[in-house]
């Protein structure tokens, strides 16, 4: 797993990144499951935007790295 280090509003802008791609695929999906799931991980990263920006979380998981922020 790699380990990224970056600054407050550098996770933030990842976090809107990746909030906008998931904002395609949802447009995309059709009504159902898929859709619903789509929206679920929208609402949860908007709220983790929310917490990072408030200073609450100082590190991140993704299945496929570690974000640790540096104030």
């Amino acid at each position: 797993m790699e380990r990224h280090f970056m600054s407050r509003g550098g996770a933030v802008a990842y976090l809107v990144a990746s909030t906008k791609h998931l904002g395609r695929e949802h447009k995309e999906a059709g009504p159902g499951g898929k859709h619903r799931e789509i929206q679920r991980r929208i609402d949860a990263l908007e709220q983790l935007i929310l917490d990072v920006r408030a200073g609450r979380v100082h590190a991140l998981k993704t299945p496929t790295a570690e974000i640790v922020i540096m104030d």
